[in-house]
């Protein structure tokens, strides 16, 4: 908005205030998720069309504090939230680091430096350079085409693996194909065995590669662009082709390899045809364990991170649920009770309109009966008619313009100085605030004198 003035269609239910209540205040309670979920329940109209009723908000209840309370539970709100809203930028970070550091404990191992000590001690034998065709037992893609359709899919039998059930470094088990008994018998030669090293062909940002696991209930076969590395154990251990298939360096020579436009990937014979150096299997096993130390390090610490995120969108809720709860800040016995404004807006609704001008209605204000001891039944308050001065009439802007009329003997009690000043409730509250901080009025609760 430009000039500080909009509209809303239809879609909208629109919150004014009539001066009893900060619109910061209340814009923090319809945030509570416990408020949105309770509006839920209420939801009228054809589906995918559901609104919350108008009346439902009307007739809502909130816990009303006096005003100068509403603005200090604001503050406080805003600056705790702002709190765990750094924290939860701070831990969005944490998946990203994660990911780099599990990526440069890969390249550290591939290059020998992960071993680099335990060589020395150890006398090992220099790597030797080979590809993977070479240190393989067998290397095969699923069937293509017309030898595994979608029709061949059932709901249950031999489990077929796809594309999506390579993840990176860990076999995603819950996507879960099957084919018949009888189909699998024609497909047989594609059977999976465990610790088959398994390698997705679509390369984009990151390579997949994971071990098929020897626990599934029962025998399954992988499906074209899957690719089965079943490696010679005499030579290579699973584990470490799976790792050294999956570091940096792997991808950054096989992105190379890539093509297809819109599905990126490359061929059995460019991945038979990698190249890696490769150490003893003892040196493998040293590899291995180190890796496997390290992940399952980071992976604790990303489990923490899913558990500490998880408990800061709580932590937001739990803050606005104390707050309207009066619990998040102490009261303070000096502040105008909350009943004392609603008897001004009261009285203001009931003022002659030759004094007020035209009269002009507004949205009704819910409240409780009981503002601090728990609330009870709602009272209704309507926003009642206009007067003819505010705060930047010449006489008040800037000036101790409340002050002045204590001074005549016109305002001992807020209430005899709200009928004498002539202002609309939240222009008159707004201007006693000010002339207190500025020390124009001293506050003494239930009397009030002028400085």
């Amino acid at each position: 908005m430009t000039n500080g003035t909009g509209i809303g269609s239809t879609e909208f239910h629109v919150f004014r205030s009539n001066g009893a209540i900060e619109p910061e205040y209340l814009w923090r309670f319809v945030r509570q998720q416990s408020f949105r979920e309770k509006a839920k329940t209420v939801m009228s109209g054809a589906v995918g069309q559901q609104r919350v009723p108008a009346d439902y908000l009307r007739d809502h209840v909130i816990p009303l504090p006096p005003l100068l309370e509403q603005r200090r539970i604001v503050s406080k709100v805003d600056a705790l939230l702002a709190r765990s809203a750094l924290a939860r930028k701070e831990l969005d970070c944490i998946p990203t680091l994660i990911a780099n550091y599990k990526q440069q404990v890969l390249a550290l191992a591939a290059e020998g430096n992960l071993t680099s000590k335990w060589r020395v001690e150890h006398n090992a034998a220099q790597w030797a350079r080979t590809s993977v065709a070479e240190i393989a037992e067998t290397t095969f893609d699923g069937p293509f085409g017309s030898n595994l359709k979608s029709a061949d899919y059932v709901k249950s039998g031999v489990r077929v693996v796809r594309l999506e059930n390579i993840g990176r470094l860990h076999f995603v088990r819950e996507k879960e194909t099957y084919i018949s008994k009888a189909k699998f018998t024609a497909l047989a030669r594609h059977q999976l065995k465990p610790e088959d090293v398994l390698f997705s062909s679509f390369i984009a940002d990151e390579i997949r590669v994971c071990l098929f696991p020897d626990d599934l209930d029962t025998a399954a076969i992988n499906k074209a662009d899957c690719f089965c590395v079943r490696v010679d154990r005499q030579r290579c251990l699973p584990k470490f082709l799976a790792f050294r298939l999956a570091s940096p360096t792997c991808y950054e020579v096989l992105k190379e390899a890539v093509h297809g436009a819109t599905r990126p990937r490359i061929s059995l014979k460019h991945l038979k045809q990698f190249e890696i150096d490769l150490p003893s299997l003892k040196e493998q096993a040293e590899i291995v364990r180190l890796l496997e130390s390290a992940f399952g390090w980071l992976d604790r610490v990303a489990a923490d991170h899913s558990a500490a995120s998880k408990m800061l969108a709580k932590l937001d809720e739990a803050i606005l649920a104390k707050a309207f709860r009066g619990e998040l800040i102490p009261q303070d016995p000096n502040d105008e009770p909350a009943s004392v404004l609603l008897s001004l807006i009261q009285l203001e609704t009931k003022t002659e309109p030759s004094r007020r001008g035209q009269r002009s209605d507004g949205p009704v204000l819910e409240t409780p009966t009981k503002v601090r001891d728990g609330v009870t039944r709602p009272r209704r308050v309507s926003k009642g008619q206009n007067v003819s001065k505010n705060r930047q009439d010449d006489d008040v802007f800037g000036k101790p313009y409340l002050a002045s009329l204590i001074k005549k003997g016109r305002g001992k009690s807020t209430q005899e100085l709200f009928k004498a000043a002539n202002l609309p409730v939240p222009d008159f509250y707004k201007q006693l605030a000010w002339e207190i901080e500025q020390k124009y009025i001293r506050d003494h609760g239930e009397k009030l004198e002028a400085a």
